[in-house]
């Protein structure tokens, strides 16, 4: 059994990976945090109704990091509470991009780090939805050698985005596909559909339609939640679900990948999930059932 602490409880993104936590066969949630001094001792399920019946766990805003094997950060700065003297074997998963506070920490992009993430990783920082789907419709591509030039971006979300997303995704790719000298140029469009984060993304490829298929489809062969599609996937079929839909479109030397994911579950604390999954060796998929 896996023991977990939240720090952040009282946040949207603590709430919902509360929700799959105490849903998890695996898992025994120890402790969550609140921010708020005079929450110290309050029932988690006074404040917050939805978890009746599902827990008598008590808010705290000093947790004690010996008592579990996992402590997920569901608020910037939540990585302040944990910095000093940590157990040793203690993982730290922060889905907040904070990586400037955990010193020597893992992307937690598993279908680009799963190999280091099975093998003895501790500290692991969330990808942004954003950055996310723009790696998950390049990755395939940049394995094989095969970016170039300028790849134009261009991605739907609802709320907040970071601003360097297109810089962090061309050092990536640089990282992975080495020799590559292009940039990424991204593009932001707010919208309201609350959750969906879907990008399109230009390459240039000169490469037949049905190789590069192929391409793609032996990438996520022997992953669990990506999906090459032969049709353009409607945001909503992702909601709810740890699951990226990728559809290809070639058009003479011109290829356009579109991916979609839902923005809380593949692009937050599903992904969080995923990531202790791989951490302490389970199935990718325990505890990852559509909400």
């Amino acid at each position: 059994m896996i023991k977990a602490g939240i720090v952040g409880g009282e946040t949207h993104l603590g709430m919902a990976l509360m929700r799959l936590l105490l849903n998890n066969p695996d898992v025994e949630l120890e402790w969550v945090t609140h921010s708020e001094a005079v929450r110290e001792g309050q029932r988690v399920d006074r404040e917050y109704r939805v978890f009746t019946g599902d827990t008598d766990l008590r808010f705290t805003i000093a947790p004690d990091v010996g008592t579990v094997d996992v402590a997920f950060l569901c608020r910037r700065g939540g990585a302040d509470l944990l910095l000093g003297e940590l157990p040793a074997e203690l993982r730290v998963v922060d889905l907040c991009s904070a990586s400037s506070a955990l010193p020597d920490y893992m992307l937690g992009l598993c279908e680009m780090n799963r190999k280091q993430l099975v093998h003895d990783c501790r500290r692991v920082v969330n990808p942004s939805p954003t950055l996310m789907t723009m790696m998950l419709g390049l990755l395939p591509l940049a394995r094989n050698l095969m970016l170039q030039g300028t790849i134009v971006a261009r991605t739907e979300i609802r709320g907040e985005t970071i601003a360097d997303e297109a810089q962090a995704a061309t050092a990536l790719l640089q990282a992975v596909q080495i020799g590559f000298t292009g940039k990424v140029d991204h593009e932001v469009t707010p919208v309201d559909q609350t959750g969906m984060v879907t990008t399109q993304i230009d390459v240039d490829c000169a490469v037949d339609a049905a190789i590069v298929r192929e391409l793609y489809d032996s990438y996520y062969d022997d992953h669990n939640f990506v999906y090459v599609v032969d049709e353009l996937a409607w945001t909503a079929e992702a909601a709810g679900t740890n699951k990226c839909f990728i559809h290809l479109d070639k058009q003479g030397n011109r290829l356009r990948i579109t991916a979609a994911i839902d923005g809380a579950m593949k692009g937050t604390v599903g992904n969080a999930v995923h990531v202790m999954n791989l951490l302490f060796g389970l199935h990718e998929r325990v505890g990852l059932a559509p909400m």
